[in-house]
């Protein structure tokens, strides 16, 4: 599929930087790492829950990756976000590719009690780390392969599944239309592969 490009990302890429990929490769497509929910989020469609007795812990670990770029005066999900709202701003169509964040935070909320453990010590480590940090992310999927397999399947394998999918969709829908792919680099390999392997 010769109309696709796909980017991998971190999630802290500035809106600048975003916008000149957009522009260095003048799509007729952009594509989004969001789901329809959280677009409505970012766009102001749909207020965010905030006001949920019981956060699940998929939240708890949201929110305090937010806090935490809040400390370090960063904007997580600045990616996304950019790519988005360029789409919006300049009339380019926007596709939403992820798995939509309602049927993730039901899986999640449904995870072994030794994997929900391991996931809470892993956010105390978290807490003392920066955004910043350099990370390997072969080294940090083979460690949720191992470590935390549901949580894995749920977080990485069904929404790689979705997200080669949904490009796949798109791809053949416009097969004469340039499409620009925004994911994060923990997914570009592994959707890639699906994509090629179809």
């Amino acid at each position: 599929m010769n109309n696709i490009k796909i980017i991998g990302t971190t999630h802290l890429v500035s809106k600048e930087a975003i916008e000149g990929m957009i522009k260095d490769y003048s799509p007729d497509i952009i594509g989004v790492e969001l789901c329809e929910t959280r677009y409505k989020i970012f766009t102001g469609e749909l207020e965010e829950a905030k006001q949920k007795k019981d956060k699940t812990l998929l939240d708890n670990i949201t929110s305090e990756i937010e806090s935490k770029a809040k400390e370090e005066n960063v904007d997580y999900g600045s990616d996304q976000k950019a790519a988005m709202f360029y789409a919006i701003e300049n009339n380019i169509p926007l596709i939403l590719v992820d798995k939509n964040i309602i049927d993730i935070q039901s899986s999640m909320s449904k995870i072994p009690g030794e994997e929900a453990m391991y996931l809470q010590q892993e956010l105390v480590k978290f807490q003392s780390e920066s955004l910043n940090k350099q990370v390997d992310e072969n080294e940090v999927i083979e460690s949720m392969r191992k470590n935390i397999p549901v949580t894995y399947k749920i977080l990485i394998e069904d929404r790689n599944n979705e997200i080669a999918k949904k490009i796949v969709f798109n791809a053949e829908k416009y097969p004469r239309k340039k499409i620009l792919i925004f994911l994060g680099k923990s997914h570009t390999k592994e959707v890639e592969r699906i994509i090629n392997d179809r």
